[in-house]
């Protein structure tokens, strides 16, 4: 009976030692799994922020771009006018002849 009972136990602690190990090799598994989807999470983060990072800058300069030629509207229109106002003038006898006469 003594034999029955040894090779019961020898048998049951061979059965834990599996589990035991069965158990490590998928915690490994699973940990190495995490690890990947992890990485892979943080390059598409990433990739996401170098998108928005771009469009938004895209965006800026776009707005500065029109700014600028907006502000400069107004000068080209002042120029113009002065322009043309001195040619419209250059014929007229200045005003200070006509008080002279």
């Amino acid at each position: 009976m003594e034999g029955a009972a040894e090779t019961a136990c020898g048998q049951l602690e061979v059965a834990l030692l599996q589990i035991m190990h069965r158990h490590h090799n998928q915690s490994l598994q699973q940990r190495k799994q995490t690890e990947r989807a992890r990485m892979d999470a943080v390059r598409r983060a990433t990739r996401v922020a170098d998108l928005l990072v771009g469009t938004v800058d895209g965006g800026v300069q776009e707005l500065y771009i029109n700014e600028s030629a907006s502000s400069l509207k107004p000068a080209r229109c002042l120029q113009q006018s002065r322009g043309t106002g001195s040619r419209l003038t250059s014929g007229l006898p200045p005003p200070t002849q006509s008080i002279q006469s």
